[in-house]
């Protein structure tokens, strides 16, 4: 019963802690940049040589700036719809009439970096059948190098040719992800500006997240599982120990985010720094490590939410495995369209 319940709450607990959220909308020429810079409003804690990112969600300024964050991802949002409305209008067209001329059949969708061979090919020939994608898959390629010249950890790059957009997905660790926007904004500026006259639009994704976990890497899908359950024990015992009453399936939550790094939804224990303590030494006992990086919500009351703009994709998850590496922005534009020659 455990273990499938932490199966069926991996994505939603990963997208029901508390977020912050700032965006900035760009534009040269005809080329539109959102970038959006997903944070943690955490605090680094220290335990035994352990690191934890604590986020108290009880705390009023972090419900304000998760309210705030809610209303910004909404704005952002309507960016994205009116560029939709757009590029339907003036742009699909012309790129239409460039695939049929090519006679052009197969996906218009497709994943561009991180070991996807099959894709790229997809990539290719779409290069080959239509010079506005030639000078977009060009863009995304810059765009790539200079992110990774700059120190962040590209996850997934998903490429809309039907909807005339590209998302780059990438990593950072919490605390760190201003500094990398900043960073990024200046090496990219020169590249934007040289393909004005490409009508796109890119969204950079920088998302603050917790670094793999030690737990989950070069473990296979049983042995993660074990793993899991053991931790889920662990830590329902703490709460018994210190005399708490918690609600397994309701007050406390395991996830793991897509570069596999691990994310608790926790109850607040009276004296979060025994709790922390209590929990290192148990898992080290256990595991011969304590579950470093970890993110630590505590919540007087855990809520568990569809994550915004997300259809939660549930069929994924019937094989039991707790491992969905699909970027985020893969994960919001689910539906792909098929271009079929005549």
């Amino acid at each position: 019963m455990v273990v499938r319940f932490l199966l069926l709450l991996l994505i939603s607990v990963t997208s029901a802690a508390i977020f912050t959220y700032h965006s900035e909308v760009h534009r040269f020429g005809n080329l539109s940049v959102v970038y959006s810079l997903n944070g943690i409003p955490a605090t680094e804690v220290r335990v035994d040589g352990c690191i934890y990112y604590v986020v108290r969600s009880y705390d009023p300024e972090v419900s304000r700036a998760f309210k705030e964050a809610v209303k910004k991802v909404g704005e952002t949002n309507d960016v994205l719809e009116k560029w939709r409305i757009r590029f339907g209008l003036d742009v699909w067209p012309v790129i239409d009439m460039e695939l049929r001329a090519a006679n052009y059949s197969g996906p218009l969708d497709f994943v561009y970096c991180c070991d996807t061979g099959a894709e790229k090919i997809t990539a290719v020939r779409l290069s080959k059948a239509s010079r506005w994608v030639n000078k977009t898959l060009s863009l995304v390629e810059k765009v790539e190098g200079a992110l990774k010249e700059a120190g962040a950890e590209v996850r997934s790059i998903y490429v809309s040719v039907s909807q005339g957009f590209a998302g780059v997905d990438v990593f950072v660790r919490p605390g760190k992800g201003a500094g990398l926007l900043a960073k990024v904004k200046n090496k990219l500026d020169n590249v934007f500006r040289s393909y004005g006259n490409t009508p796109f639009l890119l969204l950079i994704n920088i998302y603050e997240a917790p670094p793999p976990s030690p737990y989950i890497k070069g473990v296979d899908e049983e042995e993660l599982k074990e793993r899991y359950v053991k931790l889920y024990k662990i830590i329902l015992q703490i709460y018994e120990d210190i005399g708490m009453s918690v609600k397994p399936h309701d007050d406390v939550l395991i996830g793991i985010r897509p570069n596999k790094g691990i994310v608790m939804l926790l109850k607040a224990p009276p004296n979060e720094d025994n709790f922390l303590k209590t929990l290192t030494e148990r898992t080290v006992k256990e595991f011969g490590t304590c579950p470093n990086g970890t993110i630590i919500e505590l919540a007087r009351d855990i809520r568990v939410e569809e994550p915004i703009g997300v259809e939660i994709p549930w069929g994924l998850v019937i094989t039991e495995t707790t491992a969905l590496a699909v970027g985020a922005t893969a994960l919001i534009y689910l539906t792909r369209r098929i271009l079929r020659g005549k």
